[in-house]
Order: structure tokens, then sequence, then C-alpha cells
């Protein structure tokens, strides 16, 4: 960057901040509504909160641009994606319809028409002006408007449009490989595994070296419980990529599903010196040792588990019970409780405080009350304090 590009940087951030004060000044004020702006501040100050992902104050912005510049099309364009982000499509239609006697050459209004469609389910109409986007496309990669549309019904959970969508986009820029992984990912989601594996074997013959890929491979052949080739594709991407964390921890959990316990114990200690304070992992590991019959050892990361961290405690308490019915451990017995406690599960609260009683020590009851101070109004709790 030269010194005059510096300086008309640094003079174009002064300005952009003090369009935002200015902006956010009338807001806390209460009078952002009636704030006047130029187009051009409009668009830098919705470009702005785009950024920021304020997505309130962008369709507030977009509206107000709308209606103080009704004749441009930019922010009419920039209002009706606004809309169609605040879910209100069917006026998003209309706008855009009416653009259209103004610009029907635009390939922006024909997008954002698709995007409307996707969310109204009307597939037909979203091919048809996503072909109409293409058609009159002058600026963007000509992949772009089906890569978009695709991303629209992913978001819907609609992988078979979606999988139209990027083999349309493939068939336009065959050289792209972003697209193989889409088509990849989105077969998998699907449950296509074989072509999933497919896409992501044409992705890898352009580009053996991306560890990424190789790690979505080893969790395609998990699902289809190719064990060995999973391990194998795990092991490829954490060499390409000795900090790949995910690579280890798909590893470790597959070798666990195997029953492979020492050997997914060792991943994960080579897991932890990259992710030392992984909720996820240390559960994990856990259930390793409450696998290996290693009590003692489990409660090391159980106790970290219900100290440090805040989770989806609801597994983990199906985990704990497991292992209390395997091993009758007032501890785990104890934090069987706590997280139960933690995920809501209420209903056989009392049975398991009878439980942990009859263990005979009241250490276990005071522990319990340090832990959840609410169950000293809980009548079981209190039965076993008058006693």
């Amino acid at each position: 960057m030269t010194e005059d590009e510096y300086l008309d940087k640094e003079e174009n951030d002064v300005y952009i901040q003090g369009l935002v004060t200015r902006c956010e000044s009338a807001y806390r004020d209460g009078i952002l509504e009636t704030a006047v702006f130029s187009e051009e501040e409009f668009d830098i100050l919705i470009n702005y909160y785009i950024d920021e992902m304020e997505e309130g104050v962008v369709y507030t912005l977009a509206k107000m641009a709308y209606e103080q510049h009704p004749y441009s099309g930019d922010l009419t364009i920039r209002y009706a994606d606004a809309l169609i982000v605040n879910n209100e499509i069917d006026k998003a239609i209309d706008l855009l319809n009416k653009q259209l006697n103004y610009d029907s050459c635009d390939s922006d209004i024909y997008l954002l028409l698709a995007r409307s469609y996707v969310r109204k389910r009307e597939d037909e109409d979203v091919f048809f002006y996503t072909q109409k986007a293409v058609f009159f496309n002058t600026e963007e990669e000509s992949d772009f408007f089906w890569i978009t549309i695709a991303q629209e019904y992913l978001e819907q959970d609609d992988y078979d449009n979606a999988l139209k969508c990027y083999k349309n986009a493939e068939l336009l820029s065959p050289e792209n490989n972003d697209i193989l992984n889409d088509l990849a990912y989105t077969c998998e989601r699907a449950g296509f595994l074989d072509e999933s594996i497919s896409y992501y074997r044409k992705y890898i013959e352009k580009d053996p070296f991306n560890d990424n890929v190789w790690l979505n491979i080893g969790t395609t052949y998990a699902r289809r419980d190719e064990s060995d080739k999973a391990i194998e594709a795990f092991d490829y991407a954490h060499a390409l990529n000795s900090a790949n964390s995910s690579a280890l921890y798909n590893k470790g959990i597959l070798l666990i599903n195997s029953d492979k316990f020492s050997d997914a114990l060792e991943i994960f200690d080579e897991f932890l010196l990259l992710e030392p304070a992984s909720y996820l992992s240390f559960i994990a590991i856990s259930e390793a040792f409450i696998l290996k019959d290693q009590y003692d050892h489990a409660l090391m990361f159980i106790r970290i588990i219900v100290d440090k961290f805040v989770g989806d405690y609801e597994h983990f308490s199906e985990l704990l019970y497991t292992a209390y019915l395997k091993s009758n451990n007032p501890e785990i017995q104890l934090y069987y409780i706590v997280s139960s406690y933690r995920a809501n599960n209420f209903s056989d609260i009392d049975k398991n405080i009878d439980a942990l009683m009859m263990h005979k020590s009241t250490t276990w009851l005071d522990k319990l009350l340090e832990m959840i101070p609410d169950l000293k109004y809980n009548e079981r709790i209190i039965h076993y304090i008058e006693k």
C-alpha cells in the first residue's frame, strides 16, 4: 500500500466512523427513524452493520433508505434483501416485481426473487428466477447464483434441491474445486454417502493436501461404518496439519466406538495438547475410562466437567448413570444427581437421593447441598437432614 493509498484509507475510515457515530447517537436518542442520510451514506451504513451482524439495525436503515430515496434501485434492492432476512417474503416479492418494471435486466433482482421463493418452497419459481439471474449476469462469477441458492436451500434443510443447484454450478464452473466440496458435504448431509465419497475423491485428485477435506472423508467413512478407512483419512488429515484437532477428536471417538479404549486415550492425550480445555474431550475420556472399568481415572475428568463446564448435561448424565450402575460408586451417583438437575431432569431425583443415602454417609448429602443449594427445600433432603 502506497502512502497516498494509506492516507486515503485512513481518511475514509474516519469518515465512516463519523457516520456511524452520528447514526448510533440518533439511535440512543430514539430519533434514528427521523434521521436523514444521502444514498451513499445509507449504503455505507448498511454495509457497516451487515459486517457487524446487526440485523435489526440493517432492517431499520434499509427501510428508511427506501422511504427517503424511493427511486434508488440499489436501495430498493437493499430493502427487499432486508425484508427477506426478516421473513416478510410476500412484501419483498411485491417490491421486487415493481422494480422489474424499471430494470428488467438486473440479475440481483432475479436472485432475490429466487431466494424469496426458496422461503415459500415454490421450487419451480426458484429455478426460473435463478436461471434469469445467470442469464442477465454481467459482474459475478457464473456459478455464484446457483451456489447462493444452494446455500438458501441448505438453511431450509432441503438437501435435494441444494444438490440440484450445486450440480448446476458445477456445470458452469467445472474448475471450481470448492463446488466439489460443497457437493460432497451436501450428499453426506442427505445420506448419499457413496456419492459424497465420490465427490471428495474428485476434490482430492485436484488438491490432495487439503487436511479439512481428508477430515470430511474420514467422517463420511465413519458414517458408513468403515472404521479402517475413516482412521486412515483422519491420520492423513493430521499428518497434513498437526494443528487439526478435529482429526484427533474424531479418531478418538471412533476408537471408543470400536472398543479400542486404550488407543483412544492415547489419541485424546495428544488432542489435549492442542485443546486443553475441551468439554467434549473430557466426556469422551471419562467414557473410555468408564468402559475400561477404571472409575478412579474417570472421576478425575468427571470432577473437572462438573466443576468447570456448562454443556450438554443430558448426555453427560446418561453416561454417569451407566457408570453408577456398573460401579455403585457414591461419588459418581452424586455427580449423576447434579448433572440430571442441571439438565432439568427432576423426575427421578427423590429416588436418586435415596440411592445416594444408602451409602450411609452424610458426607454425600453435605456435598450435594453444597453443589445444589436449592435442594435444601426438597422434601426428601429435609427428611434425611431431620434423621
